[in-house]
């Protein structure tokens, strides 16, 4: 949750000298912090790679590990999944390991690094696992290109072939113009309402390539009668025509709304 100033949070306490704090006095004080929350931050790179880059994404806000929305059920090796286990490795030791490294397979197709998890072991292989540190920097893209996400290599000790990863990322390329939201059932869908998108272009080669610009979630119908449709879609463009270019994109929520 964004955090509100220290004074103001001081103004909404009772003095403790006068009245012992509850828990519903901190309770009241939460449900009031209203501030927009940064959930994401990153590259979208359009039609040159068609893929997405993220640099920083808040897991409460996106897709939670074993659903696909608010649809459970779903293995690891599903490709719904946003760190997509493509082997399950072999002779992973029963039970929780301790925190692993998680090696970049490609570095030179992204920078992303950082990542640490555990992994629980059973039958040999890879049943569970939770991530310590999330990194960032890690690249996804369509499942139908030459560079569908990053390859990532989990180093379990005592395992016999480690277990590998495919990172399919929070938001999503669909095509031109489109990316798609992953959510999760705690903090629900992202909408028109309580998502505030903002996008800068990440590289201009001139000064007419800025006469098409936009970044919105979903859509808003006109009058007589405006509705909101396209939950989770994120429309943004930034160029025209064939000279479109990569955007650094940013998400903010509003918590209550």
């Amino acid at each position: 949750m964004a955090a509100l100033p220290k004074r103001d949070l001081l103004a909404q306490l009772e003095n403790n000298n006068q009245k012992q704090i509850s828990a519903s006095d901190v309770s009241s004080i939460v449900t009031t912090m209203y501030q927009p929350t940064l959930i994401y931050y990153g590259k979208l790179d359009d039609k040159t790679g068609a893929s997405c880059i993220d640099y920083y994404f808040n897991p409460d806000y996106f897709q939670k590990k074993g659903y696909d929305g608010n649809t459970g059920g779903k293995a690891l090796t599903d490709i719904s999944q946003t760190y997509q286990f493509t082997s399950l490795g072999s002779g992973i030791p029963d039970g929780w390991s301790a925190p692993c490294t998680v090696n970049n397979i490609n570095p030179a197709d992204s920078a992303g690094e950082g990542l640490t998890m555990m992994v629980f072991g059973a039958g040999g292989v890879v049943a569970d696992y939770q991530v310590v540190t999330q990194g960032g920097g890690y690249r996804s893209g369509p499942a139908s290109s030459s560079k569908p996400g990053d390859e990532l290599r989990v180093i379990v000790n005592g395992a016999t072939s480690s277990p590998t990863i495919r990172y399919r990322g929070v938001i999503r390329y669909i095509s031109n113009d489109k990316y798609g939201m992953t959510f999760n059932v705690d903090n629900g869908v992202h909408t028109q309402i309580n998502t505030i998108p903002s996008m800068v272009p990440y590289s201009l080669s001139g000064s007419d390539d800025i006469d098409d610009l936009f970044c919105r979630v979903g859509d808003l119908s006109g009058l007589p009668n405006p509705s909101y449709s396209g939950d989770n879609i994120l429309n943004a463009k930034a160029g025209y025509g064939s000279n479109q270019f990569a955007m650094n994109v940013s998400l903010w929520r509003i918590n209550g709304a």
